[in-house]
């Protein structure tokens, strides 16, 4: 049996029953992991059986079936209450009209056809339950030169479906600084750039995140902007040489992706961030949080004072403050690194020691916007001093402030 240790126990149990049934394969990225030694996340097998037998034979054994393609029979099969493994018939198929889905697909060809249908050497290869490893199109040796080569006709790969030339760029991302496309791979994107304007901006950002998520997202990013594929997704997106090299400088020393792509955006403005944010179909989670970093571009961080850092920390909270004085580059602050560890440390300091229904009664007003009012005065009056956030002190603060404007008939 090809299992080996790294697999997992769900994986083996389902390619096992399969491979009862007909000849079965484990194909794609965890061929390619295992091989480079490097643990696995995909699990997908390829199987002689059609998606019917498949869906039977699951229900034998009581594993959940979900047809992820039917039609192009693929099923995803969940043992137990989240172990998934991607069970796809051995297939040929006719022509790309849309540039994503072949046209016509045949099911029952041998194991050779239908790694010729894949897009990069690396992915081609197939691991048998007995027997050596089948890689028709020198995949393992590939892999020894760190070289990412097209199966085939690398502009024939691309015109069947455009996204893989940014997928090019993600397994470089992937699989490390020391890995080069081929010569014809790289020419074939030059030529063919164009016509990834025809592929969903989803499928786009799903490639471009997966880059912002990798160990080293900067041989993508860079293959992106070089090869004139990122032009095809945000035409605006124009910086500067400086402002490139300070982003590549900070990515390399981030690992949290939504600051990765907060860096790359850093000196655009901020309507044309968030028209291609929602336009690229990215989460309101992480729109809002790009544009609340965005904000804090305009703080002088070398001249900022305490209360203003407790103001902006309540507005946008303390960890978007660390994460854009990070993004700034300013020059080591201690005063401000000191204040924004205190914050992170006691993030409830800013929070009031008093409540609207206080503030009603120290005031004597009715619900209402002057309620808002108050808060806003006393949250601006404690950021000046901490000291003054207990309950006694700014329940007399208030006594006194409401008496005093009566008086004044204000």
């Amino acid at each position: 049996m090809a299992a080996t240790a790294e697999m997992p126990a769900h994986v083996q149990m389902v390619w096992g029953r399969l491979q009862e049934a007909a000849p079965t394969y484990l194909v794609g990225g965890a061929v390619r992991d295992l091989l480079r030694g490097v643990p696995a996340h995909d699990w997908d097998l390829a199987t002689v059986l059609e998606p019917e037998s498949v869906i039977a034979i699951a229900a034998r054994y009581g594993w959940r079936t979900h047809p992820l393609g039917l039609r192009y029979g693929t099923i995803t099969v969940t043992v137990g209450q989240s172990m998934s493994v991607e069970v796809t018939t051995l297939r040929a198929e006719g022509d790309y009209q849309d540039q994503r889905h072949p046209s016509q697909v045949n099911f029952g060809v041998d194991i050779l056809r239908d790694l010729g249908r894949r897009d990069f050497t690396i992915n081609a290869m197939a691991l048998p339950w007995t027997g050596p490893l089948v890689d028709p199109f020198g995949g393992k040796k590939d892999l020894q030169r760190h070289l990412l080569k097209a199966v085939g006709s690398p502009a024939a790969r691309f015109r069947e479906d455009p996204l893989r030339m940014w997928r090019a760029f993600r397994l470089l991302s992937q699989l490390g600084r020391d890995w080069d496309l081929d010569v014809m791979v790289n020419q074939a994107i030059g030529q063919l750039a164009a016509e990834t304007k025809t592929t969903s901006y989803e499928r786009r950002r799903e490639e471009f995140w997966r880059i912002l998520q990798s160990l080293d997202p900067l041989p993508g990013l860079n293959g992106l902007r070089n090869s004139g594929l990122w032009s095809y997704w945000w035409p605006g997106f124009h910086p500067s040489p400086q402002d490139w090299a300070t982003s590549q400088r900070q990515i390399a020393q981030i690992q949290d992706p939504v600051l990765r792509l907060a860096s790359l955006v850093w000196s655009c403005d901020v309507p044309s961030v968030t028209r291609w944010l929602t336009q690229g179909t990215f989460s309101n989670v992480i729109k809002r949080r790009v544009e609340n970093l965005l904000a804090l571009r305009k703080i002088d961080w070398m001249a900022v004072q305490p209360q203003e850092l407790r103001s902006l920390a309540r507005r946008h909270g303390v960890d978007v403050l660390l994460d854009g004085y990070q993004l700034a580059g300013s020059p080591a602050n201690p005063r401000i690194t000191l204040e924004l560890k205190r914050l992170a440390d006691h993030p409830q300091s800013l929070a009031l020691a008093c409540n609207g229904q206080d503030i009603m009664a120290w005031a004597n007003i009715a619900p209402g916007p002057n309620v808002r009012h108050w808060i806003s005065l006393l949250e601006h009056w404690i950021d000046q001093d901490p000291r003054r956030n207990n309950r006694e002190t700014l329940q007399t603060y208030v006594t006194q402030k409401a008496s005093q404007t009566r008086q004044s008939g204000r």
